[in-house]
């Protein structure tokens, strides 16, 4: 039986990726259909998994903040990025799949700046420190995100294993629902 291994590569970057972009903020209701995925066929990706590669999820985490007064207000968003993402649809063997293996990905995302919310929104800040601080979670964040999201691509077996991709999916609802108080984008902390 042939499979077509779908691939998601997850960028992390900052706000210049997401404002120089057609980046799709993450939406809990919004679409996600193969006609996201604007993206000509990456060499480079299949160069690198293989021409089994079916598609591949462009998606970041980002965040800007504004400080003033000894108050910051801080927007942090899932990004999909529709340029960079790509697929051979309709040339998949499992197409539909394929597009909840690639919608997964970017559940993953979200449930990160969901995380990344929760701890900005627990954490004591100062106003001589706070751009290194955030800073720092931010790359803690990430780290954790791309470790996610390569065991999932690993368990999946790149949604091949279907029996794994029903508990991920389970999982990844379940973590959505867990941080369904940090769905609000945009926050305000106070500085010390």
């Amino acid at each position: 039986m042939k499979y077509i291994i779908i691939f998601c590569f997850a960028i992390v970057s900052l706000t210049s990726w997401a404002q120089s972009s057609n980046a799709i903020e993450y939406s809990p209701a919004g679409p996600f259909n193969w006609s996201m995925f604007k993206g000509k066929v990456n060499t480079t990706h299949l160069d690198q998994w293989g021409n089994h590669t079916g598609a591949v999820t462009v998606s970041s985490l980002s965040y800007t903040t504004e400080v003033r007064n000894h108050q910051a207000k801080i927007r942090i968003v899932a990004l999909f990025n529709p340029n960079e993402s790509w697929t051979k649809y309709p040339h998949l063997d499992h197409p539909d799949e394929a597009l909840n293996h690639e919608k997964r990905h970017f559940d993953i995302c979200e449930i990160y700046a969901r995380k990344f919310r929760q701890v900005v929104s627990q954490t004591q800040f100062h106003q001589r420190t706070f751009n290194t601080q955030i800073e720092n979670i931010f790359k803690k964040l990430t780290a954790d995100y791309r470790a996610e999201q390569n065991r999932y691509d690993q368990e999946t077996e790149h949604s091949i294993n279907k029996q794994e991709q029903t508990v991920w999916n389970s999982l990844i609802d379940n973590k959505l629902k867990a941080l369904k108080d940090f769905e609000e984008k945009s926050l305000s902390i106070n500085l010390n």
